[in-house]
């Protein structure tokens, strides 16, 4: 870190424990949410940041680290949604390792999963493709006392994750068997 940054940022400390805007060093408005900054520095904040964004999506970048974004679809990781911003591999790994393992800092362990599930559900066998239809699922239901832990969860498909939702491998699979049962087709 360079003297000017060490300067700006032991800067901004002091007016945030003085209770000031951290950009501007005047009063932040109180009915304010974001209790760093007042409300014009946090609008331009804001604002640099989507012009950050846009910028970085125009080059194929990721939004959180500037990276190459590889990812085909890049859907969003919570939703299912397309995203807004494009995310690199690394970042998709990241943020899905905060969801799940409450720490960024285990991304590696739930790519290395992956990759020893060979890519594949492991409920369906389907093949998973990040940013596209893979997902994540706690086979202890954290409804049911499942731990937020890497022996707790593995890499699954979308869909069958949305479907299984809260139910236990074994409630799962005897609903699967009550629908082949059926087999009406109206």
């Amino acid at each position: 870190m360079s003297r000017y940054q060490n300067v700006i940022l032991k800067g901004r400390e002091k007016a945030f424990n003085k209770g000031l805007c951290i950009d501007c060093w005047k009063d932040k408005e109180s009915n304010r949410k974001e209790k760093q900054r007042c409300l014009s520095c946090s609008t331009n904040y804001n604002n640099k940041l989507k012009n950050k964004f846009a910028e970085r999506n125009k080059e194929n970048q990721c939004w959180a680290c500037g990276n190459k974004s590889t990812l085909k679809n890049n859907l969003n990781f919570f939703s299912g949604k397309k995203r807004k911003w494009l995310v690199c591999e690394k970042c998709f790994f990241k943020e899905a390792s905060k969801k799940h393992l409450g720490t960024q800092k285990k991304w590696q362990e739930l790519k290395n999963l992956l990759e020893i599930q060979k890519n594949k559900c492991y409920i369906s066998g389907r093949k998973l493709i990040i940013g596209k239809n893979a997902s994540i699922d706690h086979i202890n239901p954290r409804s049911l006392g499942g731990k937020d832990s890497i022996e707790n969860i593995a890499w699954c498909d979308t869909q069958i994750n949305l479907i299984k939702n809260k139910l236990s491998l074994k409630e799962f699979y005897k609903l699967c068997e009550e629908v082949v049962s059926n087999k009406k087709i109206l």
